[in-house]
């Protein structure tokens, strides 16, 4: 969401218009600015806190020029979130969560399941055998790959 996109869902959510809305949201960003800008700590009830943390001025390193670069003193915002927002993002997330596969499991096939019987066949012509399919690497990813593009110039399709 973008500033417009925001002050557009504030208007409506408030009936107020968005001119009036759009010098609310300016007000409340200088609050925060300065309050930050002065190294106080800005607390929302339920929302979340922020605060400002120094930066010191560092000296890094430039590998593309080979020199080194100097860092001034800057300020680091920090947010952490408030009990209700936690609660409505945690909420979202289990709305949003889908069972994910097991960092074991394979991943899915490029292989329609009705054309298995003919991959397997066409690959132990090809001198590969079963325990090769128990691989999950980019070589049986290959492979298969391998097949579905000999399947197309079977069937006189091109790229």
């Amino acid at each position: 969401m973008n500033r417009q996109e925001l002050v557009e869902l504030i208007a409506a959510e408030t009936g107020d218009t968005k001119a009036s809305t759009e010098r609310h949201l300016d007000a409340f960003i200088k609050a925060v600015t300065e309050t930050l800008a002065a190294g106080e700590r800005l607390s929302l009830a339920g929302f979340g806190h922020f605060h400002a943390t120094l930066v010191r001025r560092r000296v890094g390193w430039n590998p593309n020029a080979g020199t080194s670069v100097n860092y001034p003193p800057t300020l680091r915002v920090n947010f952490k979130p408030g009990s209700k927002l936690k609660a409505a993002l945690g909420a979202a997330a289990e709305a949003m969560d889908t069972p994910t596969a097991s960092p074991d499991s394979p991943p899915p096939s490029l292989i329609p399941e009705d054309q298995r019987a003919d991959f397997l066949a066409w690959a132990r012509e090809g001198g590969y055998d079963e325990s090769y399919f128990n691989r999950w690497d980019s070589k049986s990813r290959q492979l298969e790959e391998d097949y579905l593009e000999a399947r197309k110039h079977d069937h006189g399709e091109s790229r």
